[in-house]
């Protein structure tokens, strides 16, 4: 008789490499026009049962520049509207810092995000709709983002992996102009905290070359807290 965990990490296993090799075709080793790593922590509080704020920071560095370049700060409310759905509203402070002077960023956006889980499964689709209001001459815009996740718990070090992939939909460019496929995993490392660590490819469409795509690699760290745990503990 097949044991029952190393029959749901086979599946897991046979899973989730075979959408490695789905997405590897993307790109090669020697399409990455530069690396970047991003770092994230988050904190999120529940208001009521269905009902949670959160507030999150993130930096970027690159390879290229020993300073970040890019940072934001972002605070907004979830609401699970029923087991299968989730909605969130949320806006955006972002600063990009472009030949020494940061450029700003305001950024709205609306989420709504069905879910199930099949199996070990835990599959997601969200769908963000973003008003982006740039600081200076550059245009304001609309951007449309739908990220398709599948995650499944690992039977070791207590860790959950997932993969996914977002593509971006440019209302301003009338196209779609990108494209990020992600993998990483995540675990509770102390008492409501739960550390993500994830491996990323970022396919952009060069805005003025139509057809020409540049990747970049990424690597990141997202530490999130829920503080109702820690309260409790």
């Amino acid at each position: 008789m097949t044991h029952p965990i190393r029959s749901s990490f086979s599946f897991a296993r046979v899973g989730l490499m075979a959408s490695f090799l789905l997405v590897g075709t993307a790109v090669r080793a020697d399409d990455f026009k530069e690396t970047q790593g991003f770092f994230d922590f988050e904190i999120n509080k529940k208001l009521a049962p269905n009902w949670s704020v959160f507030l999150n920071h993130q930096s970027k560095i690159q390879d290229n520049d020993p300073e970040y370049f890019l940072w934001h700060m972002r605070g907004g409310v979830r609401y699970e509207v029923a087991p299968w759905l989730r909605a969130a509203i949320d806006h955006r402070h972002q600063e990009d810092r472009d030949k020494g002077d940061w450029i700003r960023e305001g950024r709205s956006t609306l989420e709504l995000t069905p879910k199930v889980k099949l199996g070990g499964w835990a599959l997601s689709s969200r769908n963000r709709m973003e008003y982006r209001d740039f600081e200076g001459a550059k245009p304001d815009r609309w951007r449309y983002r739908n990220e398709i996740k599948a995650a499944h718990a690992l039977p070791f070090w207590d860790l959950s992996g997932y993969l996914s992939e977002e593509p971006q939909y440019d209302f301003e460019q009338d196209r779609w102009s990108k494209h990020r496929i992600t993998a990483g995993v995540s675990r509770e490392v102390a008492c409501g905290t739960k550390l993500q660590l994830y491996y990323r490819w970022d396919v952009i469409e060069d805005s003025k070359a139509h057809g020409s795509w540049d990747t970049t690699q990424i690597f990141g760290l997202k530490l999130v807290m829920n503080m109702d745990a820690l309260v409790k503990k």
